[in-house]
């Protein structure tokens, strides 16, 4: 849901134990606190989006995922200065790789320097104004970057659990993503989606 820079983080995750999950690159890594549960969840989250921006792999760096409890007060955050994501648990598994899935689009967009075409048509595709700076609006539903990050959540995972009132993805904005991903013909993996309402 948000990314940010700050050095305590920097200091706790380069202090904390990891441990690697899969094989090549990029990889996700975790702290110690991590639940082998959460791990599990996160490692096939991880893969699916590596999966999806396959020809884009190139340009971001693996990313560590540690979590934090109930009172944390963000579903999930990113910080670029250690390519971390913290987590709030418990939360929903389908709740969780939305999550997660929003946050490893930061941690893309915070290290890939090919993003220029991108992110001029995602702003056309989405309604949003061909100058709005890419980081920073007068409201979070109005920030690029964050309707980025739902975008790819909702391409890559076929539904979102968050935000759903403040930012409409719309079709094109995930053809946009698609395409510069190379993954036109993304289908959402299977068992992964919301059970059908009654």
């Amino acid at each position: 849901m948000r990314w940010a820079f700050a050095a305590f983080t920097a200091v706790a995750i380069l202090g904390a134990g990891f441990v690697v999950s899969g094989g090549g690159p990029p990889a996700i890594t975790f702290t110690d606190d991590v639940p082998s549960d959460v791990r599990e969840l996160a490692t096939a989250t991880w893969d699916e989006f590596t999966d999806f921006f396959s020809d884009r792999s190139g340009c971001f760096p693996g990313v560590t995922v540690d979590v934090a409890w109930h009172d944390y007060p963000e579903r999930a955050e990113y910080f670029a200065a250690t390519d971390s994501v913290v987590v709030r648990i418990p939360a929903t598994a389908p709740r969780l790789r939305t999550s997660l899935l929003h946050e490893f689009a930061h941690h893309l967009e915070a290290n890939c320097e090919e993003l220029s075409g991108l992110t001029t048509d995602l702003r056309a595709a989405q309604g949003l104004p061909a100058d709005a700076d890419w980081y920073d609006a007068e409201l979070w539903a109005l920030t690029p970057s964050e309707h980025f990050a739902e975008t790819v959540a909702e391409t890559i995972a076929g539904f979102r659990t968050n935000n759903l009132d403040l930012i409409l993805v719309s079709d094109s904005a995930r053809q946009v993503v698609s395409e510069w991903a190379g993954s036109t013909n993304w289908t959402p993996r299977d068992g992964w989606q919301l059970p059908a309402a009654p």
